[in-house]
């Protein structure tokens, strides 16, 4: 009984960040609604090395800090491809 009541309290608290040190840290379920992507997207961007991830080891969780979720959603200017006519005419 005591381990329900303790699990029911605590499912609450899994949908909100974490913040540790004045960082807000998402879950990959939080990531993935924040910026709108697949889950094979934001892992795609952690192995080209575009996003990092952190584990909290207590949990075996992994999270992602909200400053570079903020900084993978910002504009930047498109790369030109090779073979890209339009790259020299810009």
């Amino acid at each position: 009984m005591l381990y329900d009541f303790v699990k029911y309290c605590t499912k609450e608290f899994e949908g909100m960040p974490l913040e540790i040190d004045n960082e807000t840290y998402y879950s990959v379920n939080e990531a993935l609604a924040y910026l709108g992507i697949a889950r094979d997207t934001l892992y795609r961007r952690v192995k080209e090395g575009r996003l990092k991830k952190y584990t909290q080891r207590a949990k075996n969780r992994v999270y992602f800090r909200l400053a570079d979720l903020n900084a993978l959603r910002e504009l930047h200017p498109a790369e030109p491809h090779e073979g890209d006519q339009n790259a020299s005419n810009s």
